[in-house]
């Protein structure tokens, strides 16, 4: 591709991607789009709420959705609204709903 920048549009999902190289972004409803990290060949539910050091999976899968905090780079940080049925492009260590709740499992799952 070298310089050169091609754009897609999916206007259902209201959501643009721009291909540059070996980069892609994302815009409009969606995060940016990972390259690289391909399928999945397992599955975990976290379900402790102060467990931070689990394995980086491969993306996030949302079951139920609601409002969510991911440990990420040291820090919690708050996904809202997630939709139930979307895959999150995220590698996170840890889930919550907030400091005092644990996820019932099945809500959201680690996809190794």
């Amino acid at each position: 591709m070298g310089d050169s920048i091609i754009e897609g549009f999916c206007p259902s999902d209201n959501i643009r991607v721009f291909f540059k190289g070996d980069s892609h972004m994302a815009s409009g409803s969606s995060i940016a789009v990972v390259k690289g990290l391909g399928s999945g060949n397992s599955v975990r539910s976290i379900t402790d709420r102060t467990s931070t050091s689990n394995p980086q999976p491969k993306g996030v899968f949302i079951g139920v959705g609601g409002d969510y905090e991911f440990y990420m780079n040291g820090s919690w940080v708050a996904f809202k609204n997630c939709n139930a049925g979307s895959f999150l492009p995220i590698r996170p260590t840890g889930v919550r709903t907030d400091s005092s709740t644990n996820i019932t499992a099945g809500d959201v799952l680690f996809l190794d």
